[in-house]
């Protein structure tokens, strides 16, 4: 999955600063990175109800520090990502409806 994520955002950054300005950030990878971070969440969300089952003090140690490291890479991607689509395009907004993001 971290393979698939950097390169999709190694699509996103590989755009020439004309491109970028012309037709926006490549939102079709942006929308790729976008999903893994939601399935990531999703991850997390699963990993927090199988810690409050747990009686285990050493396993909901471990189950939240796993928690803890995905909602860091989470975090981190949603700001990367959000820092690539910053900025100016002229026709950004239509590839942005094209693409379906």
């Amino acid at each position: 999955m971290q393979a698939q994520i950097q390169t999709a955002l190694q699509n996103v950054n590989a755009r020439s600063r004309t491109l970028k300005f012309v037709f926006g950030p490549n939102y079709k990878s942006a929308g790729e990175v976008k999903k893994s971070v939601a399935q990531i969440r999703g991850d997390i969300d699963e990993l927090t109800a199988l810690k409050d089952e747990l009686t285990s003090t050493a396993d909901q140690t471990e189950i939240q520090s796993a928690i803890d490291e995905l909602e860091a890479e989470a975090d981190a991607l949603e700001e990367e990502l959000a820092g690539t689509l910053r900025g100016f395009s002229l026709f950004g907004w239509l590839n942005k409806i094209l693409s379906g993001y």
